[in-house]
C-alpha cells in the first residue's frame, strides 16, 4: 500500500479517521500538526503572534519534508492553501478528501479552537468552509461524503472508496 493523505476541514475528522485508517492498513500515522509542533512550536502561538501567512509558511515547509512508504498523512485543513505542499502531498499519496457536511462540522467544531483556522479572521466558519470546499475537492483523488456514519462505518466508507478509486 502507497502512502494516502487525508484532506478535509477542521473537524471533518481526518486525526480520528486516520489513526484507524492506518491502523486497518498497517500503515504509520503521521499528524501534520503533531509535525509541526516537534519542532517546538506551538500552532496557537504561530497562528496569533505571527499570523496566518507565517503559519501557512511553516505549515508548506513541514508538508513538503513529509516522505517515506506506508504512511497516512492527515495534514492541517489549510494545508491546501498551499499549492506547492499540495503537489507534494500528491506526488507522494493517494489524496482522500474526508467531505463532511457543513452543519456536522460545525456542531463539532469547538468554538475554544476558532484562533487556529487559517483564514477565520475576518470571516466566519461558513465561509472559510465554502471558500476551501472546492478546493479540496479540486485537490482529491478520492472523495468520501461522511454525513452523519458513525467513526466504524465511516472507516469502512473510506476504505471501499479507496480501494474502488484507487
Amino acid at each position: 500500500m502507497e502512502n494516502i493523505t487525508l484532506i478535509g476541514m477542521a473537524a471533518s475528522g481526518k486525526s480520528t479517521l486516520g489513526k484507524l485508517l492506518a491502523k486497518e492498513l498497517d500503515l504509520e500515522f503521521v499528524d501534520g500538526d503533531v509535525e509541526i509542533e516537534k519542532r517546538g512550536r506551538m500552532i496557537n502561538d504561530i497562528l496569533n503572534k505571527e499570523g496566518d501567512d507565517a503559519f501557512m509558511l511553516v505549515e508548506e515547509q513541514v508538508l513538503c519534508e513529509l516522505d517515506g512508504n506506508k504512511k497516512l498523512f492527515a495534514p492541517g485543513g489549510s494545508c491546501i492553501l498551499s499549492k506547492k505542499a499540495m503537489q507534494h502531498l500528491k506526488k507522494i499519496s493517494k489524496i482522500v478528501f474526508v467531505d463532511v457536511p457543513f452543519e456536522i462540522i460545525e456542531k463539532r467544531f469547538d468554538k475554544n479552537r476558532m484562533n487556529i483556522i487559517v483564514g477565520l479572521k475576518g470571516n466566519t466558519l461558513k465561509q472559510v468552509y465554502d471558500y476551501r470546499k472546492p478546493i479540496y475537492a479540486r485537490y482529491a483523488d478520492v472523495t468520501v461524503t461522511i454525513d452523519g456514519h458513525g467513526v466504524t462505518e465511516s472507516v469502512q466508507l473510506i476504505l471501499e472508496k479507496i480501494y474502488k478509486g484507487i
